[in-house]
């Protein structure tokens, strides 16, 4: 993870600690019903929840999605067959066995995708992918 994100998670959560203080302090709530205090507590968070939502859900760049198509087109047609494969959450030997290959082609194939793609693992695969579908929409 970047320092940029976990100085945005880090920054966010002081946020939301601080509000939270705030609302719990008894200058805010004392002549407050119970009631109206939790429904009050409720909508700030929800507030952040969103504004959350929002920030971390940006759309790509042009230009990241120029460079997204771009890895995608070095990829040879094998190769982006495990990926629509493996896109599906399909384990080595299913998808082995799907393309009628052996596992040990199949981890080339994937280490190949990998370094077309410039990616270390799944879990950035998946990652690029999820941007690959915010693009589309």
């Amino acid at each position: 993870m970047s320092l940029r994100v976990v100085f945005k998670y880090g920054l966010i959560g002081g946020v939301l600690i601080t509000a939270f203080a705030f609302l719990k302090s008894e200058w805010f709530y004392s002549g407050l019903y119970p009631d109206f205090f939790i429904t009050l507590i409720a909508f700030v968070f929800s507030f952040f929840g969103l504004l959350l939502r929002n920030i971390f859900r940006r759309p790509a760049l042009p230009e990241e999605k120029d460079d997204l198509q771009a890895r995608l087109r070095q990829l040879s047609k094998r190769e982006l067959e495990v990926l629509e494969l493996l896109s599906s959450r399909q384990t080595n030997k299913e998808i082995a066995e799907i393309l009628h290959i052996s596992l040990s082609t199949l981890k080339t194939h994937i280490n190949s995708i990998y370094k077309k793609m410039d990616i270390k693992n799944r879990k950035e695969l998946k990652e690029l992918l999820q941007v690959e579908l915010i693009l589309l929409d």
